[in-house]
């Protein structure tokens, strides 16, 4: 998963990332019943790196946002678990194991 981030980061943005953090994992079933999720990293960019945006992609736009305006209640352009595990993985230090399940979120 390491090295599938720092992958998936170069391809989709040009950024090469060398330091990052490693905060768990996310799951969620499908409307067909599978199981999904993905690994969380977080990667603080240095003040001086210069990343003009918006930038379309094959993947969508990419676009700096601030922390709350990801987390604003009436936020439609993110999806709406973020707003509940982001939080937690912004402030506490360690691996969490999320879990999104009938509209809810648990932690373990």
């Amino acid at each position: 998963p390491d090295m599938s981030a720092q992958r998936e980061v170069f391809e989709e943005t040009g950024i090469e990332v060398e330091s990052f953090f490693s905060k768990g994992t996310v799951t969620w079933e499908t409307p067909e019943g599978e199981l999904d999720g993905i690994y969380v990293f977080l990667y603080m960019a240095d003040k001086d790196l210069i990343y003009e945006t918006p930038k379309k992609t094959r993947e969508g736009i990419l676009d700096w946002k601030s922390i709350d305006w990801i987390l604003h209640p009436l936020n439609l352009g993110i999806a709406e678990m973020v707003s509940q595990y982001l939080p937690v993985l912004l402030k506490k230090e360690g691996n969490y194991t999320f879990t999104y399940k009938n509209g809810q979120m648990h932690r373990s």
